[in-house]
């Protein structure tokens, strides 16, 4: 199994150092498009699912790339409220939540698929690569702890210990 996962694109919220505490208004930047749009024409694969976060950033993100993957993105998006953005604090809220999101994951990965595209946040992801086992110092190009905006990072069953991020030039955007 190969999993592709994706933190969303820049939203408004990201430029508010305040945070947007409102979903429903908390879009994609222009900025965030063109990110997603870049990583829709640029990924080589053809996705059997995509599971995305139910906040708004998140799914706009995953239906921006499956609409410039088209004929490679068959699978329609599958929101899985496990993935929404994992609170910041530490604390028991904090480790529900990550156990919450593990579960989901390995649930996913039960599955027979080939190919998966997880669309979500960035602790989110960090713990999805700490439930994929995966060493903060294997996690190449995510310095560490840091995940991007719309940097597909890659998942390979056949060698489990280590994220790649997929080469892409973010920046035109």
């Amino acid at each position: 199994m190969l999993l592709v996962m994706v933190r969303h694109g820049q939203s408004f919220g990201n430029l508010n150092s305040s945070r947007c505490r409102d979903d429903t208004t908390n879009f994609l930047t222009r900025k965030g498009e063109l990110q997603a749009s870049l990583v829709g024409a640029s990924l080589p694969f053809s996705f059997d699912a995509v599971y995305v976060s139910p906040l708004l950033r998140a799914r706009q993100t995953a239906q921006i790339v499956c609409n410039e993957m088209r004929d490679k993105a068959r699978a329609p998006l599958t929101v899985v409220r496990e993935f929404h953005e994992i609170t910041e604090e530490e604390g028991d809220r904090r480790k529900q939540e990550r156990s919450q999101a593990t579960s989901a994951l390995y649930t996913l990965m039960a599955h027979s698929h080939e190919c998966v595209l997880i669309v979500s946040h960035y602790h989110t992801m960090q713990c999805l690569f700490d439930a994929l086992r995966v060493e903060p110092a294997q996690r190449e190009n995510s310095q560490g702890k840091h995940v991007p905006h719309c940097q597909p990072f890659l998942w390979d069953s056949r060698e489990p210990e280590k994220i790649y991020a997929y080469r892409m030039d973010l920046d035109k955007g």
